[in-house]
């Protein structure tokens, strides 16, 4: 709740455009080198020129509305109008998403796709409705990967004992706690100040997360785990949704998958340029046998295909569909 008066304070500075154009307000968690905010400067420019500047999209990134969680809470109030955020904290308001979170539910991009810009994809999306949420497209964070500053991470068993930061989300908790980790769930921000003071030993994002916000600074080893990939959303306020036109949802539907291709593009042609840099920079990288890590939580797997039906669904495609 300490949000919302923030919210509401930010709102009313923020104050309503006059004339014809409106402006849509879209948040989002990380810093302008990221490709969160690179996808957002691209959708920004589709929809005003499809609208012929109609719709005005500001940005406001680098978590200057809120964190992913507060920002989700802020969309479901009609406080910010759209904002990009990676599922992780979604699961926390539309459980369903969880089975996005299970470890080594894909194991490569052309999985990701298939599943994703498919059918599938499309029902996932519509289940945000029920949280007052509307969801344009998948965007992408990535395949996330652990960094620590204690000792290389090779195996499950390299975890135990490391005092990891974790994103408020209850499959990754478990996931890491049952691997030995003392695991501390944070918003990121938090995470950064805990890792500068070494209150925790590690964390675990994408590349390009890791390169934008320089955890080469702070971190001496990166195991490529891939351990879980980070699907993100594009999404809108169901109030700001219903108050739309027709063709400016249209626009904003449109706009919102040509820009997810976009921003999917960035990430993934970057990744190996960002792995060298860090490289570079002085990170110690290594490779890991990704089967043992999934191997060693078969027994967590099994036990959340019975509570996520997406994930039975998601592997029986990809059976199917291989």
């Amino acid at each position: 709740m300490k949000h919302l008066i923030l919210f509401l304070g930010l709102f009313l500075w923020l104050g309503v455009p006059t004339g014809e154009a409106r402006e849509l307000k879209l948040a989002h968690a990380v810093n302008t080198q990221s490709p969160y905010h690179l996808g957002s400067l691209e959708f920004k420019k589709l929809v005003e020129q499809e609208s012929k500047g109609d719709l005005q999209i500001r940005i406001f990134p680098n978590r200057q509305l809120g964190d992913e969680r507060a920002l989700i809470e802020a969309l479901q109030m009609g406080l910010v109008d759209l904002a990009v955020i990676s599922t992780g904290p979604v699961g926390n308001f539309v459980p369903e998403f969880l089975a996005l979170d299970v470890p080594y539910v894909f194991t490569s991009y052309a999985q990701v796709d298939r599943v994703l810009e498919g059918k599938l994809g499309t029902k996932f999306l519509s289940t945000l409705n029920k949280a007052k949420l509307v969801g344009l497209a998948f965007w992408e964070n990535g395949f996330r990967h652990l960094t620590n500053n204690k000792h290389p991470v090779l195996v499950p068993q390299d975890l135990v004992g490391l005092k990891l930061r974790t994103m408020e989300n209850r499959v990754h908790i478990e996931a890491f706690e049952y691997l030995g980790a003392i695991v501390q769930p944070l918003p990121y921000g938090e995470a950064l100040a805990a890792l500068k003071q070494g209150v925790l030993d590690g964390q675990e994002n994408p590349i390009n997360i890791i390169y934008a916000f320089k955890l080469y600074t702070l971190q001496k080893y990166l195991s490529l785990t891939g351990h879980v990939y980070s699907p993100a959303l594009l999404l809108v306020s169901q109030k700001t949704w219903q108050s739309l036109s027709a063709q400016e949802k249209s626009i904003l539907k449109s706009k919102g998958l040509i820009a997810a291709k976009y921003e999917k593009r960035l990430i993934r042609e970057q990744e190996q340029n960002q792995l060298e840099e860090l490289k570079k920079a002085g990170m110690k990288v290594f490779q890991v046998d990704r089967e043992k890590f999934k191997t060693y939580l078969t027994p967590l797997r099994e036990k959340w295909a019975e509570s996520f039906p997406w994930l039975k669904e998601i592997e029986a495609f990809l059976q199917e569909n291989k």
